[in-house]
């Protein structure tokens, strides 16, 4: 009876955390998409940088000026970070290039004068992101290709999302602390494991 109990439990604690993992996930994905199909606003001239903060690496667009400052402000004055989903193509954004933005709420699309699109993974911001800002190197053509070609592959990804994604065991050797089962370590460690890689990648790290 214990035992039955424990495992309809453990079956709802499963639920609830799918439930709450694919909540974020379409929240932060549909935002994404909504702010890339919003019409087109004012264009801005680009950087990419890079934070590092504790053990993550997000990357961003520095937006200069700010294209949506507050009214009142002075012309010109400031600038907006936008952080940003990294896909390869990125890796072609110089410093000064122009592009044109849009919006939806607080999270901004750039589409690049090249057509290189980035699409935001969180809100954007009026001061600059926490931790080491790096900016990013420019790479001529032959370059480029390379270092795309390194920085696109699952590999090179899984290293990236690894301090997140192995911080999901230590919530699979609490569950079976809760539900006193050593046996179900193994399948837990899975479960957080998947979890903790998941939640990197739709939180929008950088492998760059």
């Amino acid at each position: 009876m214990v035992g039955a109990r424990a495992g309809s439990d453990a079956r709802a604690v499963l639920v609830l955390l799918f439930l709450v993992v694919a909540g974020v996930a379409v929240f932060r994905l549909g935002r994404a998409g909504l702010a890339g199909r919003a019409a087109p606003g004012p264009t801005a001239t680009l950087a990419r940088v890079r934070s590092e903060h504790r053990v993550v690496s997000h990357g961003w667009l520095e937006l200069t000026p700010d294209p949506f400052a507050p009214d009142g402000s002075p012309s010109g004055a400031g600038a907006l970070w936008q952080p940003v989903y990294f896909h390869p193509g990125l890796l072609a954004i110089r410093t000064g290039t122009v592009g044109r933005v849009s919006r939806r709420g607080r999270a901004h699309a750039v589409v690049t004068s090249d057509g290189v699109v980035a699409l935001p993974c969180g809100r954007a911001r009026r001061t600059p992101p926490p931790g080491r800002l790096i900016d990013a190197p420019a790479y001529s053509p032959d370059a480029l290709a390379e270092r795309a070609a390194t920085v696109g592959t699952l590999r090179r990804r899984l290293a990236t999302d690894a301090p997140l994604g192995t911080a999901g065991l230590a919530p699979a050797l609490m569950w079976c602390v809760a539900f006193g089962s050593g046996a179900a370590l193994p399948g837990s460690a899975i479960v957080g494991l998947t979890c903790g890689f998941w939640y990197a990648a739709v939180m929008g790290t950088d492998p760059a």
